[in-house]
């Protein structure tokens, strides 16, 4: 795969987005329930991973590596690249009931910026997962920058 058409990014690099004006940005919209792609954590990828998905080949590529742990993998949900581009967000190994999750995607300051939720459970079971999901938005050729939030629930005890 060439570096040209898949952005991999480290979470540890984000910038800080200054808002203009001196105020808070308005926030962005959630996605719709319709972006959602694929969400799995069987274990098709197992590190942490922010992705940018432009072109078709990437696509392929990354769609056979997030179902490669399933016995009978779904098949490949087409993206019109021209109109559209895939997120892939993957939160590495956690334990059971943690999810990874992409709320929201907008233009800020020049940049692309996808908020994701790292969420831990409550109650946790000492197995292994790897939370992965896979949505689809709308193509910006800006730069596409992550910015992750780990947190727990606030009725955890």
């Amino acid at each position: 795969m060439r570096s040209s058409t898949m952005m991999l990014l480290a979470a540890a690099a984000l910038p800080v987005i200054a808002c203009q004006g001196g105020g808070m940005p308005e926030p962005l919209p959630p996605l719709p329930s319709m972006a959602l792609l694929y969400k799995d954590d069987a274990g098709g990828v197992q590190d942490t991973m922010h992705l940018a998905v432009t072109d078709e080949l990437s696509w392929q590529a990354i769609w056979e590596r997030v179902t490669s742990a399933q016995p009978n993998p779904p098949g490949r949900p087409p993206v019109d690249f021209d109109q559209e581009m895939v997120l892939v967000v993957a939160a590495g190994q956690m334990r059971s009931g943690d999810q990874i999750h992409v709320d929201s995607v907008g233009v800020r300051s020049d940049v692309l910026l996808a908020y994701v939720s790292v969420t831990e459970a409550c109650e946790q079971f000492d197995i292994a997962v790897y939370p992965v999901e896979v949505v689809r938005v709308s193509r910006s050729d800006k730069q596409v920058q992550f910015v992750e939030r780990r947190r727990r629930p606030e009725n955890c005890p």
